[in-house]
């Protein structure tokens, strides 16, 4: 994408190059001292420039230019129409273009178009378009385009693209976009686009896009996208999305973030992805990565491996250190069928799924010989200690129940601890206690605890709490 650019803009300098400028990169290299390079040929270099201080004219052939040999380096040229030069020394004015066959070191302004044939160092001013064959140091202020055929040192400020044929050390401001064949530095500022074909070393800022062709280092801020070839050792904020080879710091998108892999953060709306090795957080509304280390936080959450926290509705993994979630899948972890009840909610029923150490339970619990025989949705997450055919295990549910079909509801709470014991590989029969937390508007609770229990009322609503038994029996599949 980013050469693209670099080739109009290197068309725009092949439409302005000059004649002399041809004969220049054909014949060799100018006079020791100058500050651009030329086509070098060391056995034919070019013939030396007359001094010739003043330049007065029309046109190139109404000039004082005209009166002396072809080559004339100036320190002051005038022109109405149209200023040329072989070298410029100092200030050149022409009212619609102001152009140097060779080298130009000082002032040209032009309303239309400046050029100059091989390297340039100083302010071109333009209405239009300037343009430096070589190498540019200084100043390009045009009201289009500005273009230097190999590296631009300063700064270049247009109102629709600047660009550089090689590195780009300096800010680049325009109105529509940026370009840089090879590397840039410090800034590079576009209503659209910027672009390096190579590294970025700074920051780039774009209504639409920014691009590097290889590394980025530095900040990248775009209204739809942001994107590196190479290793991105920056901060990439994209208003759809972001994407990088290597990530080493942060992708943060309206979309989605995606990287080979690398470390830092990816924060998105919709989806983040990593197709190798990451270490660091994703967070998005699904996650999906090849092996993790650190955390990946969303609606779906989907990996190899993940030495950290799956925190999500669904998490799948074939090994997660921490899934927590509604539903954590784990290849060749650890997965059951469970059948519970106690003295509030004497029939549930649901599916353990999890790690050998932590775990998520969802189910329906049922409490058919209670007053209103409510029912309704449960889920939770737990941690488990494994000792031989021994378990601990300690939990949170939390239940919304309905009441008479589902005219009223209440929420019940449960912390739960329990012993496990592994009959058989299969089976396992656990028993222990409950704290209970029941809240309603609608409905008192009364006939839920069996024992002593603590009651606040205020206003319609009822907080009652008590303690419980619990046994369940879990088949693994």
């Amino acid at each position: 994408m980013s050469r693209t650019f670099i080739h109009v803009g290197t068309a725009l300098i092949c439409l302005i190059a000059l004649p002399g400028a041809r004969r220049a990169e054909a014949g060799g290299r100018a006079e020791s001292g100058s500050p651009a390079r030329a086509g070098v040929d060391k056995k034919r270099p070019l013939p030396r420039c007359v001094i010739a201080p003043f330049d007065v004219g029309l046109v190139p052939r109404v000039s004082l230019n005209a009166l002396r040999r072809p080559c004339a380096r100036n320190n002051l040229g005038l022109a109405l129409g149209y200023a040329r030069a072989g070298e410029l020394r100092g200030l050149q004015i022409g009212l619609g273009a102001a152009a140097v066959d060779r080298a130009a070191v000082g002032v040209q302004v032009a309303l239309g178009v400046t050029a100059a044939g091989q390297g340039a160092a100083g302010l071109q001013l333009a209405g239009l378009v300037n343009a430096a064959g070589d190498d540019m140091v200084g100043i390009q202020v045009a009201g289009l385009v500005n273009a230097a055929g190999e590296d631009m040192t300063g700064l270049q400020l247009a109102g629709l693209i600047n660009a550089a044929g090689g590195n780009s050390f300096g800010p680049q401001i325009a109105l529509l976009g940026n370009a840089a064949g090879k590397s840039a530095a410090v800034l590079q500022a576009g209503g659209l686009f910027n672009a390096a074909g190579k590294q970025v070393r700074g920051v780039q800022v774009a209504g639409l896009f920014n691009a590097s062709g290889e590394d980025m280092r530095g900040l990248q801020i775009a209204g739809l996208f942001n994107a590196s070839g190479g290793r991105a050792e920056a901060i990439q904020l994209g208003g759809l999305f972001n994407a990088a080879s290597q990530l080493r710091g942060g992708q943060v998108a309206g979309a989605m973030n995606a990287t080979e892999g690398g470390q830092g953060a990816q924060i998105a709306l919709a989806y983040n992805r990593v197709y190798r090795e990451l270490t660091g957080i994703q967070i998005a509304a699904v996650n999906v990565g090849r092996d993790v280390t650190g955390a990946q936080v969303g609606l779906v959450n989907i990996a190899r491996r993940v030495d950290g926290v799956q925190l999500g509705l669904v998490n799948v993994a074939d090994r997660a250190s921490a899934p927590i979630g509604a539903v954590s899948w784990m290849r060749g972890g650890d997965r059951a069928l469970e059948v519970w009840g106690g003295e509030a909610l004497p029939l549930s029923a649901g599916v353990r799924l999890g790690t050998g150490r932590v775990y998520s339970l969802a189910g329906i619990a049922s409490g058919p010989l209670v007053d209103g025989r409510p029912w309704g949705p449960a889920a939770g997450a737990g941690v488990k200690a494994s000792f031989d055919r021994v378990a601990l295990l300690v939990d949170a549910l939390g239940h919304v129940l309905f009441f008479d079909g589902v005219d009223d509801q209440a929420v019940l709470a449960q912390a739960r601890a329990r012993l496990a014991y592994d009959v058989t590989e299969l089976l396992a029969v656990a028993a222990g206690a409950t704290w209970n937390v029941f809240v309603s508007g609608d409905v008192d609770g009364e006939d839920l605890p069996l024992g002593p229990d603590s009651v606040d009322r205020s206003g319609d609503t009822t907080v009652r709490q008590w303690p419980g038994l619990l046994a369940s029996v879990a088949l693994r599949f």
